[in-house]
């Protein structure tokens, strides 16, 4: 099957695209797929999407699930009502602060010492009101949860999944994204460096931060494709996936009222069931192949990149990208990291 790079660039309208992919047929998971025995990371699972995710893998009989949470409280209520219904799981609430290189390093470490990991699953997201910069890291909110911690734990996670999962199959390291990184404006893209230019105040409104958030989802494509040619996908296979609109979600809960409630009658009209979502995260991280690996899935199919991801102004832009997103974590020893899993440059 051909990768999203090898794919053609989006030759539609987006909003044509994104139309056909949410009338998409669901497809379940195999009804032979058992994860008896297997252990799962799954981070941002306590809310909409990936809360599904959590019940889906449990109904297929995951061994153990890490379930990462910021809050501990809300984490083990999740887990326990989960525990009722699929009883075999062992379900371990593990504290994860995205706003915190510290926690995120601290999560790692505690990885470090599983006997076996399968599948990481990373899709933690926020969608600030107002734009604000994280007291720890000088960073704006949306970029550092969305891209800079996961590019760290995903960084972090890679060697653990390699020397960690069984003989003969590949770990999975799957990055939630989303098709909206299709419509990003990417006004940031010329600024040299990168990566300060998204801590530069802005007027911030819906607009501004659903920006932001596609912008996010772009980079997100960039560093998967950049780990295309560093990771051997018969150690790990990374991928990139997007679970479309689901129905309604308390995930809106920071949104204007008014916002609210347009978003909540458009998704009752257009969303798929939280389930079906749930199906393409776990299309992407148990039962996508080598094939998948350095690409972005939708709709349960691998799709192409945005636009400027094909040119040469966009490799440009993904390689500074890449050399800046070492810099900010060499701190945890990042660059050694990639030293260890680069075996196909």
């Amino acid at each position: 099957m051909t990768s999203s790079s090898d794919l053609p660039s989006l030759n539609q309208f987006y909003i044509r695209r994104w139309f056909g992919g949410q009338f998409t047929k669901p497809v379940p998971p195999a009804k032979d797929l058992d994860l008896s025995g297997q252990t799962g990371i799954l981070v941002g699972g306590t809310d909409g999407i990936g809360l599904a995710c959590a019940r889906v893998l449990a109904e297929y009989k995951l061994s153990t699930l890490i379930l990462a949470s910021r809050n501990m409280e809300k984490g083990r209520r999740v887990a326990a009502a989960i525990k009722e219904q699929f009883p075999s799981t062992d379900i371990q609430v593990w504290e994860l602060e995205m706003f915190s290189y510290d926690s995120v390093q601290k999560f790692a470490k505690r990885c470090a010492d599983l006997k076996r990991i399968d599948f990481a699953i990373l899709g933690a997201g926020i969608l600030p009101a107002e734009f604000k910069l994280n007291p720890s890291t000088g960073h704006e909110l949306t970029i550092q949860v969305h891209y800079l911690s996961t590019a760290l734990l995903t960084l972090l996670l890679l060697p653990l999944l390699k020397d960690k999962h069984p003989q003969g199959k590949p770990a999975h390291l799957t990055i939630v994204s989303s098709d909206l990184a299709h419509v990003a404006e990417f006004k940031e893209k010329t600024s040299d460096p990168l990566l300060p230019a998204f801590d530069k105040p802005i007027p911030w409104g819906m607009s501004a931060a659903t920006e932001r958030y596609n912008c996010c989802k772009v980079l997100l494509m960039m560093l998967v494709l950049k780990l295309k040619n560093i990771v051997d996908p018969a150690d790990v296979i990374v991928n990139s996936v997007c679970p479309g609109m689901s129905k309604p979600t308390a995930n809106e809960r920071e949104y204007p009222w008014i916002v609210r409630s347009l978003l909540h009658t458009w998704r009752r009209v257009m969303g798929r069931s939280l389930e079906a979502c749930a199906w393409i995260y776990t299309n992407a991280a148990l039962e996508q192949g080598p094939e998948s690996h350095g690409s972005f899935l939708t709709s349960w199919q691998i799709a192409p990149f945005p636009k400027l991801m094909y040119t040469e102004e966009g490799r440009a832009i993904m390689e500074r990208l890449w050399a800046e997103t070492l810099n900010e974590c060499e701190f945890a020893g990042v660059k050694d990291i990639v030293k260890t899993m680069s075996t196909r440059n």
